[in-house]
């Protein structure tokens, strides 16, 4: 009798996992969708705060729906919260760069994303110039110490 109630809780459990939980993730994501809708027709009214809350609700249902990550950046961007626009910008290039479960349809908010951190992103792009002097820096010493120190330069 107790083997079969402990079979009984293993099956229970692996049906709940097999069956309910990919139920409400796609439920989460589906809500998240309507949120993100929700938060396009706000923005198309101007109504920009309610749109980056209706966005956020979008998030806070699935963290990866990306029209909702990329709507958020817009309508920070119209309420003059650059800052907060540039993170979530950068979070849907490396989303789709991930590559993880991105839907092809969403690929396309990585290329707009990409181009509204190209305009206001401006610390970030320092940032990379200074990044790739050093590394260039970097590769004239350990090419000039080469021959001299091979160990060093490894």
């Amino acid at each position: 009798m107790k083997c079969s109630l402990a079979i009984f809780a293993v099956l229970s459990l692996a049906l709940f996992v097999g069956v309910l939980a990919p139920t409400s993730v796609l439920a989460d994501m589906d809500t998240a969708l309507d949120f993100a809708d929700e938060g396009d027709e706000a923005y198309k009214a101007k109504k920009f705060a309610a749109a980056a809350a209706l966005y956020r609700k979008a998030l806070e249902e699935e963290e990866e729906c990306l029209p909702a990550r990329y709507g958020l950046g817009e309508a920070l961007l119209a309420t003059d919260k650059t800052a907060g626009a540039v993170l979530a910008f950068r979070r849907v290039v490396r989303s789709v760069q991930a590559g993880t479960g991105v839907p092809t349809a969403w690929r396309n908010f990585a290329s707009r994303a990409q181009d509204r951190l190209d305009e206001h992103d401006t610390h970030g792009q320092e940032l990379e110039r200074m990044i790739d002097l050093h590394a260039a820096k970097v590769l004239k010493v350990a090419t000039k110490y080469r021959t001299k120190d091979p160990d060093l330069v490894e």
